[in-house]
């Protein structure tokens, strides 16, 4: 299925993903696609924090679900947020 995630630069990135993966190999498809940031938390559009070690499927991420980087300065950069909304951001 394919997901829709929003950069801090503002870019979409389209990733083809399993409902199996976890939130880490998101970062990791990021990441080998060259994406700053991509050790950031990764959030849903209603805010939603996703756990690294957990699959898509606990968050019921469906295709063109939409999630968004966020900066967290000082934090730990372990979440992932997620949304139901089929939107792709600007």
């Amino acid at each position: 299925m394919q997901i829709n995630v929003k950069l801090l630069t503002g870019i979409t990135i389209k990733l083809e993903v399993q409902p199996s993966d976890t939130v880490l190999s998101v970062k990791h498809k990021l990441r080998a696609l060259g994406a700053k940031h991509s050790n950031y938390p990764l959030l849903l559009d209603n805010g939603t924090p996703m756990e690294e070690a957990q699959p898509l499927s606990k968050y019921n991420v469906k295709p063109q679900t939409s999630m968004k980087l966020a900066a967290k300065p000082g934090k730990e950069h372990n979440l992932l947020i997620w949304s139901q909304d089929e939107n792709v951001y600007p």
